[in-house]
């Protein structure tokens, strides 16, 4: 891409930037989009600034629009996109970058509609939305209950392993930094916890073979 070109997508980014409200923010997003990403929403999360002639528009000192304007417009593009139109294009900017967190589409959709018949404002919408996000976390806290420590224990013990197979024994400088005394005193107390992770494990199996029988 050369400078030309480079220029010329600048100019037209600060020009579309100049524009405010829904219609001005879905201008310009979709032209990052057109621009830089071939259209694609997906490839704009996935190489946003890595994408090179994108990351020479944004990084310019003559740029008149923050990374966060940009990256709000392509958002709420691609939203747009996903609403009803008769919905989606009776929202403000405002509350379609408060529409952004909520993930599942009816949901997303709901909260659009209840904006346009019940004339909500960006703060009602904002308390409507954290209500949502508070109630979701709470639902996910009492969904599955957690794993009991001794399956968390457990589980870390490949890792420990894995750790142990890589070690390099044969370092010829191994105790440099170690003495052979720590290390002979730290083998003999792993030993005892391996003892007593061996008594644990065969009081988890009892556990098992009675709650199976």
């Amino acid at each position: 891409m050369n400078a030309r070109t480079d220029d010329g997508h600048l100019s037209r980014v600060n020009q579309l930037s100049k524009n405010r409200g829904l219609q001005g923010a879905t201008k310009l997003g979709r032209y990052v989009l057109d621009a830089f990403f071939d259209g694609s929403p997906e490839r704009f999360r996935r190489e946003g600034k890595s994408n090179q002639t994108f990351r020479t528009v944004v990084q310019s000192p003559e740029l008149k629009a923050s990374y966060s304007l940009l990256y709000y417009s392509v958002a709420v593009t691609e939203q747009l996109d996903q609403l009803p139109t008769n919905v989606g294009k009776k929202l403000s900017f405002s509350h379609h970058k408060l529409l952004l967190p909520v993930k599942d589409p009816r949901t997303k959709e709901a909260f659009a509609r209840k904006v346009v018949d019940e004339d909500l404002s960006v703060r009602g919408l904002r308390e409507v939305v954290a209500r949502h996000r508070v109630e979701q976390a709470s639902r996910i806290r009492r969904g599955r209950p957690p794993l009991p420590d001794f399956v968390k224990a457990l589980n870390r013990l490949p890792r420990i392993v894995e750790q142990m197979d890589d070690s390099d024994l044969d370092n010829a400088h191994l105790f440099d930094r170690y003495s052979p005394e720590q290390a002979t005193a730290l083998v003999e107390r792993t030993r005892e916890d391996l003892d007593k992770l061996h008594q644990l494990l065969n009081q988890i199996e009892e556990k098992i073979q009675g709650t199976l029988a």
